[in-house]
């Protein structure tokens, strides 16, 4: 996959911070398959920089998955209903309208919900939102999988929008600012989230509970219910860095119930296993969302 740039109508502005926009252009080039070559039309276009062993497996997996909807009638009985049982149904029933009202619900609810489910299937367009502490290295990956220069990278004092192409999917990821006086602006970006992406910096041994607390506060907010979770332990290429294993304890990963997750090893200095994490969250993303009814 090679780097292309088109313009686009960036998304809506969240309120509260001052951010920056950026066009569309594709994610990190997948690695080829053995033995396989690019395109006569890929390989005359500028290659961007090898991102390292993108082709490692995930060395975490989603522990904890949620059966989300409702349980099953019962069958209904062969046998003929009672006086009652016909007076209870013609209660429920809305006024010369002929048809059971939807329990819990307006009518055409479902219908309404598979409509929406549908249309995002055609677009296949996503919302991911960056979060995590400070220096976590938030910017670094996105403009990692943008292609862009890493060297120099001064702190989020705002927000960062990059619309990513990938897979075929259309990756609207936001990135907001660290800083704890900006974590009260979180939630302006909370709407319509269909992946969240916690960034851990694996070398900051100190403040690992004071991320995992802002993590489990994430995870109450009733507007990022049901959202796939991504954990990125970023600079495993720094000494001393903990591994995932050892940030899956501190952050007490074990005991979300809440939300489908996984925490994945990586640099976004040299692009190791970026790619691997985010085509776990696509996939997990797809089968809840791009599913036929």
């Amino acid at each position: 996959m090679q780097l292309r740039n088109f313009k686009v109508s960036a998304p809506a502005q969240s309120p509260g911070l001052a951010g920056e926009r950026m066009g569309v252009s594709p994610l990190l080039p997948q690695p080829q398959p053995s033995g396989g070559a690019a395109s006569g039309r890929a390989a005359a276009q500028k290659a961007p920089a090898p991102l390292g062993a993108l082709s490692q497996q995930l060395r975490g997996r989603p522990r904890d998955h949620v059966r989300r909807g409702g349980t099953k009638r019962a069958s209904s009985q062969l046998a003929m209903p009672s006086a009652s049982v016909i007076a209870n149904r013609n209660r429920e029933r809305g006024p010369g309208t002929g048809k059971k009202r939807r329990p819990g619900g307006a009518p055409g609810t479902m219908g309404l919900l598979t409509i929406l489910k549908k249309m995002k299937q055609k677009e296949r367009e996503l919302r991911l939102l960056m979060l995590g502490l400070d220096n976590a290295g938030k910017t670094t990956i996105l403009k990692k999988f943008n292609g862009e220069d890493i060297d120099t990278i001064s702190p989020t004092l705002g927000f960062n929008i990059k619309t990513l192409e990938h897979r075929g999917f259309k990756l609207n990821i936001w990135d907001v600012g660290g800083q704890k006086s900006l974590r009260s602006y979180w939630r302006n970006y909370f709407e319509s989230t269909d992946g969240l992406i916690w960034v851990v910096d694996s070398a900051d041994h100190q403040r690992m509970q004071d991320c995992q607390r802002e993590l489990q506060s994430l995870l109450v907010e009733e507007r990022l219910a049901g959202a796939t979770l991504l954990i990125f332990a970023n600079k495993q290429d720094l000494p001393g860095a903990l591994s995932s294993n050892a940030i899956r304890e501190a952050l007490e990963l074990d005991s979300i119930r809440s939300h489908h997750w996984c925490i994945q090893g990586c640099s976004a200095v040299t692009g190791e296993n970026l790619l691997p994490g985010i085509d776990w969250l696509l996939d997990d993303i797809s089968s809840r969302i791009f599913t036929a009814d």
